[in-house]
């Protein structure tokens, strides 16, 4: 029999003789001394209690009564909702793990670091408050029910639930489609780049690789049965058994195709050699042993010498294959791992301990089929394929456009699908970007707690705008991300325990066929945002017409992308929380140039076609603006009176220019009113706010600033300090110079190696899903 059977139970119980399940006195107690017979041999597996099986009872019979599991309670988010006519026993118990003889705990599908135990426990219903507390123990141990004998799961009443606690490794699969792996994440193949050379990835946005995910951290599954007679399986974080300062969570990602990078040699070797888009991955097509032909050795010598390769030592197909994974494969492993890991550790970290990781839905059938590798957390399954994994079975599933029988996904990672597609900023999910409103701003924090109390904080902060452009949905989006890799040694996080990293992205959509003038601010946008040179204007711009105004391309959604990675970021924030400390006029002359440079790009004007030229034209009239006569900065709205002097003064630094029609329309009342003319005094009068604006954003960063070199607390720095910094992300104007103000302090090779941009271009041709990245080389 595998049933727990503690021999003395009736003595261990006779110190709850006398006392009710109505009882308010009681909470919690133990079954001291209680002895288990011998092990439970199941699966392969040995669980031993122990001579002292230390069992814990907890009384639920009131919503005061907190449950440290969580698994009980009145929140949504609760597995078992408290109902007052109710009453709950829940019992714990911590197992030792052993295995049979001749295996190991890692070749019988547990992989547990550290101590090698299990804690289990179940939640028992009694429906009548008024029974004696020792004999509804006697009938909850008749038998115990715990979660690693699967048959236990049909002896649970509607309701009832078993769960299991364990410190180990979480073994998932992820897909991510090839498109969102290289948007905004293209900073390596930059360095690969010669000059007026385009990085240009055309690619199907339904092509997608593998990833296999390993979590190591502490987890909870619970188990409950519905009364339709299926299961419910919650998988979440449990609270950490890890001590202050340890890593609460390390991430391990790889492909899971060993073979997917050279997969990709060709369409990425393609993307930089514009040129000889169509005629690389032929040749690669090809089988290895084959001589290169005479017309092939031409390709390939070019490519070779561009990419610094022995070309003489290039004969056959196979070697050229070899050359090119020997110079792209690291760079291409390291953009996609680096992709799935920050993005599944940013989703991950964002779940708390009373959110599920995984929520599904269970038929018997089903639950039998999956119990053995849910109770390992094997969600991929384990025994090279022999025992089925439920995620990777939901995938497969996924990909075939059928449902997988008995199983219901309810939520992966706050979501209802194991795919992720559309990838932007840090995250790899879904709809993360789905803000309501027009104009909208999100907050989640996230805290975490290990068992003796220290913290563990995950921020993020948003700020978006939907809008319309030229008959473009035209939206931006910052997002602000702060997030902790170890719990904190203090009693409370500080500032300088978290990480920081900042994602700017402007966008615009439309159905079909943008308009030549959008795809001028679009490419204008890379521009400023150091994403291509001042040089490659005509040809991008070209290239995007031909592709965005042709009548088959629909769903068009085009955006520019820059992230700065927490290394970076950290750098700026403190350069510029120096600054306003010690140079502050020199920080507004910055910012003036980049307001400058980020007025809206015009064709029809020279000074506006140019993003170095606007800076020279409109930066000193910015800071005309920023900083009074005195030599002081000014703080104040923008009154009618003022704006029009300015106006005049813009006119009369436009004329010397040449710009004798753009400097009448600074002054003339009438021309000014004229839509989407976008000129300094109607950029005023649409932002007159700025300066408060500007000076929220200073109050901002140097608030985090000094938090962060003061050790000042969490708690108090860095939610008031997005709160001011937001201010400045409000308006689109204010977000394009916003990039090209940061970009201007990431003023060397080390900086600029934690920066990562990118135009990206999806769209649907002939029904066709497909992603186009580009990026250039700057500076």
């Amino acid at each position: 029999m595998n049933e727990i059977n503690i021999v003395n139970l009736d003595e261990v119980t006779k110190l709850l003789e006398g006392k009710f399940l109505s009882d308010k006195d009681f909470t919690k107690s133990d079954l001291l001394n209680a002895a288990v017979d011998k092990p439970i041999e199941l699966d392969g597996i040995s669980f031993a209690f122990g001579a002292s099986g230390s069992f814990s009872i907890q009384l639920f019979n009131s919503p005061d009564d907190v449950d440290d599991d969580k698994l009980i309670g009145t929140a949504a988010e609760n597995p078992i909702q408290f109902d007052p006519a109710q009453t709950w026993l829940k019992y714990s118990v911590r197992s030792d793990l052993k295995a049979a003889a001749g295996l190991d705990l890692g070749s019988a599908g547990f992989d547990i670091t550290g101590e090698k135990s299990l804690i289990f426990t179940s939640y028992r219903l009694h429906k009548d408050p008024n029974a004696k507390l020792q004999e509804s123990i006697l009938t909850d141990f008749n038998p115990y029910l715990f979660l690693a004998n699967a048959s236990h799961l049909e002896r649970l009443s509607s309701g009832e639930v078993l769960a299991v606690r364990m410190p180990g490794k979480l073994n998932t699969t992820i897909a991510v489609s090839w498109a969102d792996l290289f948007t905004g994440n293209l900073s390596l193949f930059q360095k690969l780049l010669g000059p007026n050379q385009l990085f240009s990835l055309d690619i199907n946005a339904a092509v997608s690789a593998d990833f296999t995910v390993e979590l190591q951290d502490d987890f909870s599954l619970q188990i409950r049965r519905n009364a339709g007679d299926t299961f419910d399986v919650f998988l979440n974080k449990a609270t950490s058994s890890k001590l202050g300062g340890s890593v609460a969570a390390s991430i391990g990602v790889a492909f899971k195709d060993k073979d997917a990078v050279k997969k990709a040699l060709g369409v990425v070797t393609e993307g930089l050699f514009g040129k000889l888009k169509g005629k690389i991955q032929p040749i690669l097509d090809k089988n290895p042993l084959n001589n290169l032909s005479d017309s092939e050795k031409a390709i390939v010598l070019e490519v070779a010498k561009a990419l610094g390769l022995d070309g003489g030592l290039i004969k056959t197909v196979g070697d050229f294959a070899s050359s090119l994974h020997e110079k792209l494969g690291a760079v291409i492993e390291k953009v996609a791992n680096s992709k799935v890991q920050a993005g599944f550790a940013y989703e991950y970290n964002r779940v708390s301990t009373t959110e599920v990781v995984l929520q599904a839905e269970l038929t018997k059938g089903a639950l039998k089929t999956y119990h053995s590798s849910l109770i390992r957390f094997k969600l991929n399954g384990f025994g090279n394929g022999t025992v089925p994994g439920l995620l990777s079975d939901f995938r497969k599933a996924e990909e075939a456009g059928q449902p997988l029988p008995g199983v219901t996904l309810k939520n992966y990672l706050n979501e209802q699908t194991i795919s992720r597609t559309q990838a932007w900023g840090f995250s790899l999910g879904i709809g993360k970007w789905t803000l309501e409103g027009k104009d909208n701003k999100q907050i989640n924090e996230t805290i975490r707690e290990n068992i003796r109390g220290n913290r563990q904080v995950a921020f993020k902060g948003v700020r978006g705008y939907n809008g319309n452009f030229f008959g473009s949905e035209n939206n931006w989006r910052v997002d602000f991300n702060a997030e902790m890799e170890r719990f904190s040694q203090n009693p409370m996080p500080l500032v300088n325990e978290l990480t920081y990293s900042l994602f700017l992205m402007s966008e615009w959509k439309k159905p079909k066929s943008v308009s030549q003038e959008t795809i001028g601010h679009i490419v204008d946008q890379a521009i400023l945002w150091q994403v291509l040179p001042q040089d490659q204007f005509d040809p991008v711009q070209q290239q995007l017409q031909d592709l965005l105004t042709d009548k088959n391309t629909k769903n068009i959604r085009a955006s520019v992308q820059l992230s700065l990675n927490p290394d970076t970021f950290l750098a700026i924030l403190l350069n510029i929380g120096f600054l306003i400390q010690h140079k502050p006029l020199d920080n507004a002359t910055l910012m003036a140039t980049s307001l400058g440079a980020a007025m809206g790009y015009r064709k029809d004007f020279a000074v506006r076609k140019n993003v170095a030229l606007r800076a020279k034209v409109y930066g000193p009239l910015w800071a005309a603006c920023l900083i009074k006569a005195n030599k002081t900065e000014n703080n104040n709205p923008i009154e009618s009176e003022e704006r029009s002097a300015l106006g005049f003064a813009a006119s009369d630094r436009l004329k010397e220019f040449n710009e004798n029609l753009l400097a009448a329309h600074e002054v003339d009342a009438k021309l000014s009113q004229l839509p989407n003319e976008d000129l300094f005094t109607s950029t005023l009068a649409v932002n007159p706010d700025v300066r408060v604006d500007w000076s929220a954003f200073r109050s901002g960063i140097l608030m985090l600033s000094n938090g962060f070199n003061q050790g000042l607390i969490y708690a108090d720095v860095v939610k008031k300090s997005f709160t001011q910094m937001q201010c400045f992300w409000g308006q689109e104007h204010y977000v394009r110079a916003l990039g090209h103000y940061l970009l201007s302090f990431a003023n060397n090779s080390f900086l600029l190696d934690g920066v990562n941009r990118s135009l990206t271009v999806s769209y649907e041709v002939n029904g066709e899903a497909k992603v186009l990245n580009i990026i250039g080389k700057v500076g």
